[in-house]
C-alpha cells in the first residue's frame, strides 16, 4: 500500500476490528464457568501497541492501539526488512496486516512469554539498548529480537501462514478506503 490518507476512516476501523476479533482465539471465563471469545477493541492513539500490561486471565476484553502515520515509518520498514528475512511469506503482505497481527500476538503470547521474560527484564533490556552506542537499524533488530516481540511475531507469521486467504480479503478491502497522495 503506497503512502495516502484514510478517505473512509470508519470503515478501515471496522475492517481492522472485524479482522482482529476472527483472528483472535482468546478466550474467558465466565461466572458460570463457560467459555466465551475475547473481544479485541482497537483504539486510535500515537503508536501501535497492545495493551499487555494489564492482561490478566479472564479479561473478557483486551486492546490494541493503531496509528496509520506509522504504516510508512522508518521503523515499519526495518521491522519488515528484518522479519522478511526470516519469514520470506511476509513479503506478500501488506504492513497494517503485519502490524495488527503482531500487536494481536503479544496479546495471544503475553501469559507464556512473560513466564520467562518477566516485564521488569524486558525494561532491563530496553534500557540497554538505549545505551547501545549503534545505528537506529541495529537498536531496531536488537528490539524485534526480544522474546516478546519475537513470540509476537512468530504468532503472526503462523496465523498468517494457515489464514492467508483471510489476509488478503482484509487487505483488498482495506486499501480501498485510502487515497494515494499525489
Amino acid at each position: 500500500m503506497k503512502v495516502g490518507k484514510c478517505v473512509h476512516p470508519r470503515r478501515a476501523y471496522n475492517l481492522m476490528k472485524t479482522f482482529l476479533n476472527d483472528a483472535s482465539d482468546m478466550m474467558y471465563l465466565t461466572i458460570d464457568h463457560d467459555y466465551e471469545k475475547t473481544e479485541i477493541l482497537l483504539h486510535k492513539a500515537d503508536s501501535f501497541q497492545a495493551d499487555v500490561a494489564d492482561c490478566i486471565e479472564g479479561d473478557a476484553e483486551q486492546e490494541i492501539y493503531y496509528n496509520f502515520d506509522e504504516l510508512w515509518d522508518e521503523t515499519a520498514y526495518y521491522f519488515r526488512d528484518f522479519w522478511c528475512e526470516r519469514a520470506p511469506i511476509l513479503a506478500e503482505f501488506e504492513d497494517i496486516t503485519l502490524s495488527l497481527l503482531h500487536e494481536l500476538g503479544h496479546l495471544e503470547t503475553n501469559d507464556q512469554v512473560r513466564e520467562n521474560f518477566p516485564m521488569a527484564m524486558r525494561e532491563l533490556a530496553l534500557m540497554g539498548l538505549d545505551d547501545k552506542p549503534i545505528s537506529y537499524k541495529e537498536k531496531n533488530a536488537l528490539y524485534f529480537d526480544l522474546p516478546d516481540e519475537k513470540a509476537a511475531t512468530e504468532w503472526a507469521i503462523k496465523w498468517l501462514a494457515e489464514n492467508a486467504a483471510i489476509a488478503k480479503e482484509f487487505e483488498k478491502e482495506f486499501v480501498k478506503c485510502w487515497e494515494a497522495l499525489s
